[in-house]
């Protein structure tokens, strides 16, 4: 386990961030919603994957044209601060019909895993994307389409489409309506905790006091923490005066 100490002197210090998207999303799209055998639940274990599933209206294949070796698409996620920046990827694992190919209620259930990295923290879990634009996806050397009888085939649209969804079909599944990105799973990563020493009101500029932010017990690989303040007249972070941000593993 891996202790990172930070001297605080007034006020506790934010050391990360979870972004969050609001607003109204458009109505257009072919995803119906989302279901997860991890909702509800905290996963504290870096190499440790999460499993969601995306359901998609109408008939999805997915094609490997060029016969590409380990040609899997991936989906962004939304984890931490990253935001624009994101690094996090979930990996296609399977792929379902819910009935026939061209059954007029068949659903496509597109399941990807999620490995959780060192530092992880999501509350909730969101899949990376925006109400104008969906969900930045990358199909990896394949080719992802709806299909239709004759041999009639159309592009996805990765946008979730609340007018999709029907009510005592969908819901049997745990497919929750009004789900824009997975966040009403409920799905929390923490592989980071904050030590029972942290003060729980304004401390006193002196005596000095440390601050500790430390992986879980599982984590033992090092994590990069990125700590800053608007306030350097009162809080100093690390050993140099005055500094608004430092970096520290």
């Amino acid at each position: 386990m891996k202790t990172t100490m930070i001297k605080k002197l007034v006020l506790p210090v934010v050391a990360c961030g979870v972004m969050c998207v609001t607003g109204a999303y458009a109505q257009s799209g072919d995803i119906v919603g989302f279901y997860s055998p991890s909702a509800n639940s905290t996963c504290t274990v870096p190499g440790a994957t999460v499993e969601f599933t995306i359901r998609f209206a109408g008939t999805l294949v997915v094609s490997n044209l060029l016969n590409t070796p380990n040609a899997v698409p991936t989906i962004r996620m939304e984890v931490g601060s990253e935001g624009s920046s994101s690094t996090a990827y979930a990996s296609l694992v399977r792929t379902k019909w819910t009935t026939g190919m061209y059954d007029p209620l068949n659903r496509t259930d597109m399941t990807f895993a999620y490995t959780i990295r060192p530092g992880d923290m999501a509350d909730p879990l969101r899949i990376f994307g925006t109400p104008s634009t969906g969900f930045t996806h990358f199909d990896n050397q394949t080719w992802i389409y709806k299909a239709y009888p004759g041999n009639i085939t159309s592009n996805v649209t990765w946008k979730v489409n609340n007018g999709l969804y029907l009510m005592g079909y969908d819901d049997t599944d745990g497919v929750s309506l009004g789900d824009f990105d997975l966040s009403t799973q409920k799905i929390t990563l923490l592989t980071l905790s904050f030590n029972a020493l942290n003060p729980s009101t304004l401390t006193a500029r002196q005596p000095a006091t440390m601050w500790r932010i430390k992986s879980g017990v599982t984590n033992t690989v090092p994590v990069k923490v990125i700590v800053w303040t608007p306030h350097t007249n009162v809080i100093q972070i690390g050993s140099v005066p005055c500094q608004a941000l430092a970096r520290v593993s």
